[in-house]
This record gives structure tokens, C-alpha cells and sequence, in this order.
């Protein structure tokens, strides 16, 4: 009952990659425009309800990210947010433990890749909906990896956290 959509490792590695599932009913379409964007680990579609066009991002940003991949993330989301759409979402595992969206601060020096990413959140006026920890591991500080975001607030009404799948530490 769900159309699939997805973007495989090309490095070489094993596993890995990003997945995304929409229920079929949704009539949901690849977004090649951003599907073959540089950043590495990162799948897109649109979705037309009622006459609105919803584009759907979903992300994967490994913790050994390049400052170049990282680069590439910032203007991803430039492009995506630039889109005429009625709406955008972008959601997945960033992996920036020292961004803190519930305060709006970055516990990390303005230099860093966590700073650009958060500011440059900011700067396009996205609406992070994450507020509870996301991953939670035995001896180790409960954090929000995690994010959702969207281009407009009240869009997203409720955020259900639930126990992680499998053997992953992520909510």
C-alpha cells in the first residue's frame, strides 16, 4: 500500500542510503530536480492533495560528513525552499547534537558545520517540529538527531515518538 522511493550508497559501502514510503493513495512522484542532487545521502517527491503541491525531502547526514558534503546539504535546502510549492517539509537523521531548536542555540563555535546548518534554518524560516529526544542510548546523553522541518508553522499538528524499530537507537 506504499509507493517506495529511494537513493542507494554510491561510495561503495555497505547498507546505508535513504528510503521514503507514501502511502499510494497520495499519488506521490519522484523529484528528479533534487533526486540527483550532489549531496549524498538525500531522496525527494512531490505530492499533489487538492491542488497543492507538497514537496517531501527526507535526509541522511552521516556524523563523518564532509564540510564539502555538508555544504552541499545548505544549498540542497536553498533550492528546495525556493520552490513554488504550497508547501515544503524536509525531514531525517542530521546528526548536529549541539543544535538545541527548543532554545534556538548551538552549543558549538560559529565556525562549525552545526552552525551554518542552524543558521541557515533560520535564515529560510523553517519551522523545526522535533522537540523530544530521538536517540536515546544505554550511558550516553539522550539527544535530538532527528529533525522535521517545514516551511510553515502549525503545519505539522502532532509528532508521535514511539519506540525505535529493529535494533536502532532512534525514535
Amino acid at each position: 500500500g506504499y509507493d517506495m522511493f529511494r537513493k542507494d550508497r554510491t561510495d561503495g559501502r555497505i547498507g546505508g542510503g535513504t528510503i521514503l514510503y507514501v502511502k499510494e493513495t497520495l499519488k506521490a512522484m519522484a523529484e528528479d530536480t533534487f533526486n540527483v542532487c550532489e549531496f549524498e545521502d538525500m531522496v525527494w517527491c512531490r505530492i499533489v492533495v487538492q491542488n497543492q503541491k507538497v514537496l517531501i525531502g527526507l535526509c541522511y547526514r552521516s556524523t563523518s560528513s564532509s564540510a564539502e558534503n555538508n555544504r552541499k546539504l545548505l544549498s540542497v535546502l536553498d533550492k528546495a525552499m525556493a520552490q513554488k510549492t504550497t508547501h515544503t517539509t524536509v525531514m531525517g537523521d542530521f546528526n548536529y547534537p549541539t543544535i538545541d531548536y527548543k532554545d534556538g542555540t548551538v552549543d558549538a563555535a560559529d565556525t562549525t558545520d552545526a552552525r551554518a546548518f542552524f543558521d541557515k534554518t533560520q535564515d529560510l524560516f523553517m519551522v523545526q517540529y522535533v522537540e523530544e529526544p530521538t536517540r536515546v542510548r544505554e550511558g550516553q546523553q539522550p539527544s535530538v538527531l532527528d529533525y522535521v522541518f517545514a516551511d510553515e508553522e502549525n503545519i505539522i499538528e502532532e509528532m508521535e515518538y514511539q519506540e525505535p524499530l529493529g535494533r536502532s537507537d532512534h525514535i
